[in-house]
């Protein structure tokens, strides 16, 4: 039987106004667990992946899944892409 995951794209969550201080990752994986949404979909260039791979264990807490928008600037930069998204178990890759 098919199922259909929604996952909450983390960057959608910032608020990027300039009164108002941003929430914070826990707090955003906090609120997409709240709406029911089933995972996070993730937008990493290679700089970001320190950073993204430090969610993981907001990811295992609130039991999500994790879809991965990969930018690579050069054909180079999809090993380390793929072995984030590997070490984050993304269902989906999208380049």
């Amino acid at each position: 039987m098919q199922t259909l995951e929604i996952f909450q794209s983390l960057w959608a969550m910032e608020l990027r106004h300039p009164e108002r201080p941003e929430p914070g990752v826990a707090a955003n994986f906090r609120q997409a667990a709240a709406a029911g949404f089933d995972g996070i979909c993730l937008d990493p260039a290679v700089d970001e992946i320190p950073e993204c791979r430090a969610l993981g264990s907001l990811f295992r807490e609130h039991g999500f899944g994790c879809m991965i928008n990969a930018f690579p600037r050069a054909a180079e930069d999809m090993r380390p892409l793929l072995g984030l998204a590997r070490e984050l178990d993304a269902c989906i890759v999208n380049v």
